[in-house]
């Protein structure tokens, strides 16, 4: 939706999807890994580990191709966000292919949905009774404005800076 917008409710409609997006991505396959990795702390630990410097990496091989692919390429800046979409529809396949879930007891879209309000309310009063929980909690509110500032800003800025000046 980003990558296609022409108005600024779409942009802001696709700022609260993106969102949205993050929320819900930021630890399924972590939670995965630790349902299915060994039980040993250390390789449970070293293997988070990769997993985090992983994302690390693709998100600065990603900021930095954003960036270049417009300006090298003179392409559209919608290009690079269209190619991230399409990076996320393949990582959507892979994970629902090769990441097997456990059984569970069956549940309807109905009860799921119920749970979510009492889940996020468990949730802002742990964070809020945990003070160290709550720091952490902050810093990365501030990281993903931060960083959600940086991948919207970076191609223009690099189109600019590539651009011939009159």
């Amino acid at each position: 939706m980003l990558g296609l917008a022409e108005s600024l409710w779409l942009l802001a409609l696709s700022g609260v999807l993106r969102g949205v997006a993050r929320a819900l991505g930021s630890g399924p396959i972590e939670a995965w890994y630790v349902d299915q990795a060994p039980t040993e702390a250390a390789e449970l630990a070293r293997g988070l580990s990769f997993g985090v410097m992983a994302a690390s990496a693709a998100l600065a091989v990603g900021t930095v191709a954003g960036a270049l692919i417009p300006a090298g390429l003179g392409v559209s800046l919608a290009v690079p966000v269209l190619i991230a979409a399409a990076a996320d529809a393949v990582r959507l396949v892979v994970t629902l292919v090769a990441m097997p879930e456990p059984k569970y007891e069956a549940s309807t879209l109905r009860s799921i949905l119920r749970s979510v309000p009492e889940v996020i309310a468990g949730g802002v009063r742990l964070a809020v009774r945990n003070l160290a929980l709550t720091r952490i909690l902050m810093v990365s509110a501030g990281m993903g404005v931060a960083l959600a500032v940086i991948e919207l800003l970076t191609p223009a800025w690099m189109a600019e800076l590539a651009s011939p000046t009159c």
